[in-house]
């Protein structure tokens, strides 16, 4: 048997994220002693194991419907998730196995020393066992007083966001700035930490200001979530007037790498928008051009019935004389 993993609460780090920006399960570890996969010997209360009823002495068989043989595997399969990433795992209690569905929490900013147990200060946002009972929510703590940084309007939505996505593309057509979706809900814990360090924060409304936000609640708009494909929050897209992606990004790895991305989301758009600006550009000159040769024609033509007029008056004016003659003869 391996020796007993103390994992610090088992704070697991995204690919190239660092340990402070990944997501927390709260459990210490190790392999099982009867066969493949992952014996938690002790869960921390509170986190997103303990709200999910998971327990010591509980063996986790798979996750993401991957085999979980040891605790390496396990850290591999959950080093690629982001706080907010929807999970599911299967669980052996004795002889008894359910699956069992969470979301992890963000986990703390402050490095813990090696072998403490330290208590996580970020609660699970939302939790489920499939077999056993149905979707339950937790709200998380009450998040620290801030600054006012925004401004919320009657129906939830902060002021100068949308919660429309016709509506997004419409302004995005008339301002060709890109769309920017933050899919969302009032529960997730780091979709409130987005907000508040960086997307409703005043510090960076100058950026924002370069898109046409939207806000979309999953539990509110849940067909636009299935829609776009959402399977965790907060899940961010940039969207151009036609509602194609340009880019997106899932979870919330901290402020600064949050506006990395915008910043990177906005340099993408522009060869987006200027190609834009060309095919229209294009399409002015081609419309200047049919006109211009609508006029030529219109101009021949009109040269063409004049001389036929003249010819017609030429042919009465023989005619009347003709005719005059004629008279005078009789």
């Amino acid at each position: 048997m391996k020796p007993l993993f103390v994992l610090a609460a088992l704070l697991l780090a995204a690919p190239l994220a660092s340990a402070q920006q990944g997501a927390r399960l709260g459990v210490m570890i190790r392999d099982a002693e009867d066969g493949p996969g992952v014996e938690i010997v002790e869960v921390i209360v509170p986190s997103t194991a303990s709200v999910m009823g998971l327990e010591a002495g509980d063996v986790i068989l798979t996750l993401q419907g991957q085999g979980i043989r040891d605790t390496e595997a396990l850290l591999a399969a959950i080093s690629k998730r982001m706080p907010g990433d929807i999970f599911f795992c299967v669980v052996r209690r004795n002889s008894q196995v359910s699956e069992k569905t969470g979301v992890f929490a963000r986990a703390d900013a402050t490095a813990m020393p090696e072998g403490t147990k330290a208590v996580p200060d970020v609660q699970p946002v939302i939790v489920a066992s499939r077999n056993t009972m149905p979707l339950v929510r937790i709200q998380p703590p009450p998040p620290p007083v801030l600054p006012p940084t925004r401004v919320v309007e009657s129906n939830g939505v902060p002021e100068g966001w949308l919660h429309d996505l016709d509506a997004a593309a419409a302004t995005a057509r008339k301002t060709g700035k890109p769309i920017l979706v933050d899919f969302s809900a009032v529960w997730c814990g780091p979709c409130r930490a987005m907000s508040a360090e960086v997307l409703e924060n005043s510090a960076h409304a100058a950026l924002v200001a370069r898109f046409v936000p939207v806000k979309i609640d999953v539990d509110a708009q849940p067909e636009l979530a299935e829609r776009f494909g959402v399977s965790g929050i907060p899940d961010v897209r940039i969207l151009d007037a036609d509602l194609n992606e340009i880019s997106r990004f899932m979870g919330y790895g901290g402020a600064d790498s949050t506006l990395e991305k915008l910043e990177a989301a906005l340099a993408k758009a522009g060869p987006a928008k200027a190609q834009g600006s060309a095919v229209v550009e294009r399409g002015t000159a081609r419309a200047a051009a049919l006109e211009a040769r609508k006029q030529a024609e219109f101009a021949a033509r009109a040269i063409h019935l004049q001389a036929r007029l003249a010819e017609i008056e030429a042919e009465l004016a023989t005619l009347r004389a003709e005719l005059l003659q004629l008279g005078q003869d009789l």
